[in-house]
C-alpha cells in the first residue's frame, strides 16, 4: 500500500505542474496585417502558380513529342514488316506423314486397355 501511495503522490505532484488555461471571453479581433505582407503574399502565390502552370506544359510539350516520335517509329516497324518477303515453310510431305505416324504409334495410348497392354 506504501508504494502506490508514493507513485499516486508522485503523479500527482507531476501532473500539478501543468494548469489549465482558462479560455478568454469575448469577441475574437482581426489580426492586423500591413498592406506589404499582403502585397507580398499574393504575388508569391500568383508566381507559385505561375510556374506549376510553366512545368505541367513544358511536360505536356516534351510527352507529346516523345508519342509522336514513337509513332514515326511504330509506322517505319510497319512498313519494313511489310516489305519482308513472307518465307514459306517448305515441309517434305514423305517427312510428315512419318512424324504423324511416329507420334500416334509411340505417344497415343488405344481405347483399350488389351491394345493398351500390347503396345505397352
Amino acid at each position: 500500500m506504501n508504494k502506490v501511495n508514493i507513485y499516486l503522490n508522485q503523479a500527482k505532484a507531476f501532473l500539478g505542474k501543468f494548469q489549465k488555461k482558462e479560455k478568454k471571453k469575448g469577441n475574437p479581433k482581426p489580426k492586423q496585417v500591413s498592406k506589404r505582407s499582403v502585397n507580398i503574399s499574393i504575388l508569391t502565390g500568383v508566381v507559385v502558380i505561375t510556374g506549376l502552370t510553366l512545368l505541367s506544359s513544358l511536360r505536356a510539350i516534351t510527352l507529346y513529342s516523345r508519342v509522336t516520335g514513337l509513332q514515326k517509329t511504330i509506322t517505319k516497324v510497319k512498313q519494313e514488316k511489310a516489305q519482308l518477303p513472307t518465307q514459306s515453310q517448305n515441309i517434305d510431305k514423305s517427312l510428315e506423314i512419318y512424324l504423324t505416324n511416329y507420334v500416334r504409334t509411340y505417344f497415343t495410348l488405344a481405347g483399350d486397355a488389351e491394345k493398351q497392354a500390347q503396345q505397352l
